[in-house]
């Protein structure tokens, strides 16, 4: 089992910050960004080809909700969506959809999670930006 079955059924912890009974939202332990979001249906599917076409209208529905928390929130000029499928692509080999703020300036390998001094830095940023981001969708 994978770990985004895991958290699905409440094996793994994770920063929930939408959840139904077909989907959830939680932030990416490795942001590229603030705020950086992970929207996964519960149940298990590898490749966005499986999803049914429900499912994933529900995954754009929730990425657009998201997409204006995090533009609201951090201001940000924009919004990327991103998705890959295949095994030797995916590292976590379970559809998943990215939803993580840009700006113009600011060089696409940056990365968020960097900037933290250590994991226990890290964790305290994440809860805040659940904490609030989490209203926002409710």
């Amino acid at each position: 089992m994978d770990i985004f079955c895991k958290i699905g059924k409440k094996e793994s912890p994770a920063h929930i910050l939408y959840e139904d009974g077909e989907i959830m939202a939680i932030l990416d332990i490795e942001p590229a960004s603030p705020g950086h979001s992970l929207i996964l249906p519960k149940k298990h599917f590898e490749k966005i080809t499986e999803v049914p076409p429900q499912t994933l209208a529900r995954i754009i529905n929730l990425s657009a909700r998201l997409a204006e928390a995090l533009v609201e929130r951090f201001g940000f000029d924009g919004v990327i969506l991103h998705h890959v499928s295949g095994k030797k692509l995916q590292d976590v080999p379970h559809f998943h959809l990215h939803v993580y703020g840009k700006n113009a300036e600011e060089d696409e390998r940056a990365y968020f999670y960097k900037t933290f001094k250590n994991d226990l830095d890290k964790k305290g940023a994440l809860v805040k930006i659940a904490d609030s981001l989490r209203k926002k969708l409710k």
